[in-house]
């Protein structure tokens, strides 16, 4: 499967886990933020969305009542309603991915974006 066809079908896919692959100890090792996501297809299939050294990246999420203690769980999840690719350059690419109901997005800034199914 190509990129784009993984990226397709990101859309309803739950983000069970984000979190940085890197050594500590060699610090030319790149940085990798590692993405696992589960959908709901004929079964439960798991991806893995690793961005390969990646520079920066901000999440911006709005939880329930934009509370700590919210009084519903609409945020308590953060389901893909897209994965876009707004720039790319040599060396850099930004991806964005958008949270289903508008709760937020996920900004990254990496070399590239691998998709595999686990």
């Amino acid at each position: 499967m190509t990129l784009q066809d993984f990226i397709n079908l990101l859309p309803d896919a739950k983000i069970q886990t984000i979190s940085f692959d890197f050594d500590a100890k060699n610090i030319q090792h790149s940085q990798d933020l590692v993405i696992t996501v589960s959908k709901l297809q004929e079964q439960i299939e798991q991806y893995q969305l690793v961005f390969s050294n990646t520079s920066s990246f901000n999440v911006r999420v709005a939880v329930g009542e934009q509370s700590v203690y919210p009084i519903n769980y609409e945020g308590d999840s953060m389901y893909i309603a897209s994965v876009l690719c707004k720039e790319k350059v040599k060396q850099h690419q930004h991806w964005q991915i958008q949270l289903i109901g508008k709760v937020g997005c996920i900004d990254i800034f990496a070399d590239e974006l691998n998709i595999t199914k686990i």
